[in-house]
């Protein structure tokens, strides 16, 4: 269902891994086994510093977990999980989503949610990593135009490559 896939690596060169909230559908998804899906992903990377994308572009149209499902998942992956991950990157991030991770500070562990970078529109994002080491979903594009109406960039729809405006 492509949810989380392996990205490349970032600017400073450690592996990223991309989640694709839009694609996380509750309502035809076992939680417990997407749980041991992204162990599974996770595992290789996790022994050195690594970077999560997560796409949270149209995400808010879809049903989401709740927080009690994400407190499960973050204790399933560990302290190793939480010692090397370098930061979470959240593309289109909507208020629901900043409340939650707050309330994640709050009750559950500081240490992995005030990792969290809110990133609004894709050219800030490709400051963290480089375009060319994410595959990123055509709506990811269109949802940047939509939101941000195309300040500053152009997208080739073809190869999706991003150009600056003059």
């Amino acid at each position: 269902m492509k949810i989380v896939y392996r990205g490349g690596v970032d600017s400073e060169g450690r592996p990223v891994m991309v989640v694709v909230g839009a694609h996380f559908l509750l309502r035809c998804l076992d939680l417990e086994r997407f749980v041991l899906h992204v162990v599974k992903e996770f595992e290789p990377i996790i022994q050195k510093p690594y970077t999560i994308v997560y796409f949270h572009s149209a995400a808010s149209l879809q049903m989401q977990p709740d927080l009690g499902w994400m407190k499960r998942l973050q204790q399933i992956l560990g302290r190793k999980h939480q010692r090397n991950l370098h930061a979470i990157y959240v593309l289109h991030p909507t208020i629901g989503l900043k409340m939650a991770v707050f309330a994640l500070q709050l009750l559950v562990d500081n240490a992995v949610w005030k990792k969290v970078v809110y990133v609004d529109r894709l050219l800030q994002l490709f400051r963290y990593v480089p375009r060319e080491q994410l595959t990123i979903p055509d709506f990811v594009f269109q949802h940047d135009l939509e939101v941000n109406g195309g300040k500053g960039l152009i997208v080739d729809p073809r190869t999706k490559y991003v150009y600056h405006r003059p």
